[in-house]
C-alpha cells in the first residue's frame, strides 16, 4: 500500500539514454492505463553512415537511373534497379504515422569524373511495389584527401558538422494507401567514409516505431522506472527519489522495514542516485546480511567438532571416574 515517490522527467519520454528530471518537484509513480499501449510514432529523422572504397570502379550502367525513377522510366516499371547500375546498396526500416513498416534504400553510385565523389538515390517502393524516388536524386557526396566526408549536395560538412544544410530532405507519398499521413524526413550521412578498404556498413538508425503493448517495468541503478515495450521501446515514467540524513543512525524504526527521521537524525535531504552521497539503486534484488555465510559455517562445522570432542572427553574422565568408585 505504499507508494513510490520520483522526480518528474524534463525531457522526451523516450529518450531513455540520457533523461533529464526535475529534482525539486517529487509525484507517486503510478502506470496509468494509458501507458500499456504506446502509440506508433512516425520517423522523421534517418542516420546512415557507410564506408565507401576508394578504389571502386563507377558501375557500367549508372547514368541509367536518370531513367529509373523518372516518370518515363523503362517499361514495364521495375521494382528494383539493375545490379550493374550501382556499385553498392544499404537499407533502412522506417515507419509511417499509422507504425507501418517501410523500407527506405540507398544506391551508391561511383562518380566517373571525380575519384572522390559519389551519387547517392533513395528509392522506397510505392504502389503496387514499383520503386520510387524519394528524396531530390542524386545526392551528391565528396570526400576530402583523407577520406573524410568533405560536402554533401555543396553543403560543407568539415567545417561545420552542425550545418543543417547537410541534411537531405526525404518526402514520399505513400501512394499504397493505408490513411497515413506522407512521410517526410531527413537523411544525414555525417560519419561516412571513403577509406581504401572494403564496403562496410557502419551504422543506420532512425527514432520512428510501430506500436507496442507493455512488457514490464524495470528500474535501473540510476533510479530511473520505465516502462518496456515489445517494440523495443523504453518509456521513462520517472526517477526514484532518495532521502539522506546527516545522521543516519538518529532514525526511528516504526516496523515493517519503515524508518522516520527525528530531531537527531536532522532533516531529509533529497536526491537521485549516482549524484552526490546518494549511492545507486539495485532493482529486482532483497537485501540479505552483511556476513560471508561460508565463512559462518566453517566456524559452525569447527564450533561443532569441538563440542563433540569435548564432550567426548569429558565422557571418558566420567567412566574412568566411575571405574575408580567401583574398585573401591
Amino acid at each position: 500500500g505504499d507508494r513510490l515517490q520520483a522526480f518528474d522527467r524534463t525531457s522526451d519520454e523516450y529518450d531513455f539514454a540520457n533523461p533529464t528530471f526535475n529534482v525539486g518537484q517529487m509525484n507517486n509513480i503510478q502506470l496509468d492505463p494509458k501507458a500499456f499501449t504506446v502509440a506508433p510514432r512516425a520517423t522523421t529523422e534517418i542516420g546512415m553512415q557507410v564506408n565507401l572504397p576508394a578504389r571502386a570502379e563507377p558501375p557500367i550502367n549508372g547514368d541509367d537511373f536518370d531513367d529509373f525513377f523518372s516518370d518515363d522510366g523503362a517499361e514495364p516499371p521495375r521494382t528494383m534497379p539493375d545490379t550493374d547500375m550501382y556499385n553498392f546498396s544499404t537499407s533502412v526500416t522506417v515507419y509511417d504515422s499509422l507504425g507501418e513498416p517501410r523500407t527506405l534504400t540507398a544506391y551508391f553510385v561511383k562518380d566517373p569524373d571525380d575519384p572522390r565523389a559519389w551519387q547517392v538515390w533513395i528509392g522506397m517502393p510505392g504502389e503496387n511495389g514499383m520503386m520510387q524516388d524519394v528524396a531530390d536524386s542524386p545526392i551528391d557526396m565528396a570526400f576530402d584527401e583523407n577520406g573524410q566526408l568533405a560536402t554533401v549536395n555543396g553543403a560543407d560538412v568539415i567545417e561545420d558538422p552542425t550545418d543543417i544544410d547537410r541534411l537531405i530532405e526525404i518526402e514520399f507519398e505513400l501512394e499504397d494507401d493505408n490513411g497515413a499521413a506522407d512521410l517526410v524526413a531527413t537523411l544525414d550521412l555525417l560519419g561516412s567514409t571513403q577509406y581504401g578498404s572494403r564496403f562496410v556498413i557502419q551504422g543506420t538508425n532512425q527514432d520512428g516505431f510501430t506500436t507496442g503493448q507493455l512488457r514490464g517495468v524495470n528500474t535501473d541503478e540510476r533510479g530511473v522506472v520505465f516502462a518496456q515495450y515489445t517494440n523495443g521501446q523504453n518509456k521513462v515514467l520517472g526517477q526514484v527519489a532518495l532521502a539522506n540524513f546527516e545522521n543516519n543512525q538518529g532514525l526511528q524504526e516504526v516496523g515493517d522495514n519503515k524508518w522516520i527521521s527525528t530531531f537527531d537524525s536532522g532533516a531529509p535531504v533529497y536526491g537521485a542516485a549516482q549524484t552526490g552521497a546518494f549511492g545507486a539503486v539495485q532493482a529486482g534484488a532483497l537485501e540479505s546480511s552483511n556476513v560471508d555465510l561460508a565463512e559462518q559455517l566453517i566456524k559452525l562445522i569447527t564450533a561443532q567438532r569441538n563440542y563433540q570432542a569435548n564432550a567426548k572427553t569429558i565422557e571418558t574422565a566420567s567412566a574412568l571416574s566411575q571405574t575408580v568408585m567401583n574398585i573401591r
